[in-house]
């Protein structure tokens, strides 16, 4: 046999030897059942996750216990239109990121791409992530749309919703029903109707007194309530004041706070809304925070017993760390499937825009002014090309997925490969909804038999790619 062909021969007998010694000698690893209580905030782990050397505190849900929120408010009426096995519970959760739309008060926009239509469904953008309102009046040319809605009765406004051609797969009945239900409980729904009454209260005293009509604008609290204003209407159905209705002659709100939102009637155009506000969530997700539970703001502190000197501001990823970390009892926003899908993917860009404006606001702890020949270079090059060259930001490697740090792992693995060699086995794996964590932990209406499509809410995913 010639020696080319005998090297191959063995090559082969080793690498069936390998892979017979791989299965026979390989355990099947299991985390155990999802029963481990964090005494910090009550979430629910794995038993592999827990370390028998310390108490039962874990990081990745509430921080070690430095991080304590309230519970979101329950719905009884989402909760049993959820968990109801009828064609009702199935049409709504098949559409549920329909029905959250129509009735959403602020616009999210993001460039979607849209499911094939087979496989596991998944939710995946590209670039980045906006959210948007307008004024609460429009006209002919523009119609209705978010909080504009709002200022119709139950009857018009389902008609307004259902006339846009995005909702055509929504049931007209399970419309009315969500629409009368955000209409009664959700109180930033009923300030939008409360401004409207407002106005044409404003337009009838203005022709009486034959005066001008003054612009009618909200406030919409993004941190603490503001100083006292003449003219103002607060709310009066609760302690905690979440809008003020003012009127003034030039249009101009007393606003001293960049994560307060104000809504003009008829003026202002699309204006963006500050991702720092604290009411972002309620108003893009009112079938997630129904009663107006108020998300993530930057004052917010860790428990005074269990913080530290240096760091003691709860951060947004310690928030929604929180809030994603799985606890007994019915949780709607777990349960809300795509929608749940959608606010995951909503967040982690805001996590990553935050990031991002921190570097760009810190640069000289970065210590960027190390790099400027860089920007000498950049200088002259578009002195050269005749454009304006614009303002420089240092990404530092430490930023996850960014140009300098993937070479800097691929420069780590390839400092492996030098001292112990090259792989044997280039191993790869996925999710298998076949596994016993997962078959043990699912919920009832997750279940393949509980599903139209075997394939379809057993194993979801949310992907983003910028």
């Amino acid at each position: 046999m010639p020696t080319r062909a005998r090297k191959k021969s063995e090559d082969r007998r080793v690498n069936m030897r390998r892979r017979r010694d791989a299965t026979t000698t390989t355990n099947v690893h299991h985390l155990g059942t999802m029963d481990v209580t964090c005494s910090g905030c009550d979430a629910l782990h794995f038993t592999a996750e827990h370390d028998t050397t310390n108490s039962v505190v874990f990081k990745n849900c509430c921080h070690k216990a430095k991080v304590k929120l309230h519970p979101i408010s329950s719905s009884i009426f989402l909760q049993e239109l959820i968990q109801k096995d009828d064609q009702t519970s199935k049409e709504y959760l098949k559409n549920i990121r329909k029905y959250n739309a129509a009735h959403q008060m602020v616009s999210m926009q993001a460039e979607l791409e849209e499911n094939p239509g087979h496989g596991v469904y998944y939710y995946k953008i590209h670039g980045q992530v906006y959210h948007s309102i307008g004024p609460l009046l429009t006209n002919d040319s523009h119609p209705a749309r978010n909080a504009s809605v709002y200022t119709y009765d139950v009857d018009e406004a389902v008609q307004q919703r259902m006339s846009n051609t995005y909702n055509a797969e929504c049931d007209a009945n399970l419309m009315k029903h969500i629409s009368n239900y955000i209409h009664q409980v959700n109180p930033y729904a009923q300030q939008f109707k409360t401004m409207h009454n407002l106005w044409l209260e404003e337009q009838s005293l203005a022709e009486s007194e034959n005066r001008n009509t003054r612009e009618v604008c909200m406030y919409l609290h993004g941190s603490c309530s503001p100083d006292g204003h003449p003219g103002r209407y607060n709310d009066a159905s609760g302690t905690e004041k979440i809008a003020t209705i003012f009127k003034s002659s030039d249009g101009a709100p007393p606003l001293n706070n960049n994560r307060d939102i104000v809504i003009y009637l008829l003026t202002g155009g699309i204006r963006q809304v500050p991702i720092l506000s604290n009411i972002i969530d309620p108003l893009t997700y009112p079938l997630l925070f129904p009663n107006g539970d108020k998300g993530w703001d930057m004052n917010m502190e860790h428990i005074q017993e269990n913080r530290t000197v240096s760091r003691f501001k709860v951060t947004l990823l310690q928030y929604v760390s929180y809030r994603l970390s799985v606890r007994p009892g019915f949780s709607l926003l777990h349960r809300s499937q795509k929608l749940f899908l959608q606010y995951i993917v909503d967040i982690y860009v805001r996590i990553e825009s935050q990031r991002l404006t921190y570097i760009r606001m810190n640069q000289s702890k970065l210590r960027a002014d190390l790099y400027c020949n860089v920007m000498d270079f950049m200088i002259r090059e578009s002195n050269e090309l005749g454009v304006v060259p614009g303002k420089m930001v240092i990404l530092p490697s430490s930023f996850i997925g960014s140009p300098r740090n993937m070479h800097e792992r691929y420069l780590d693995a390839m400092r492996i490969i030098q001292v112990c060699g090259k792989p044997s086995l280039f191993i790869t794996f996925t999710a298998n909804p076949n596994w016993d964590e997962i078959k043990t932990t699912i919920q009832p209406e997750n279940r393949p038999e509980n599903c139209e499509r075997k394939d379809f809410r057993w194993s979801c995913g949310a992907r983003l790619y910028n």
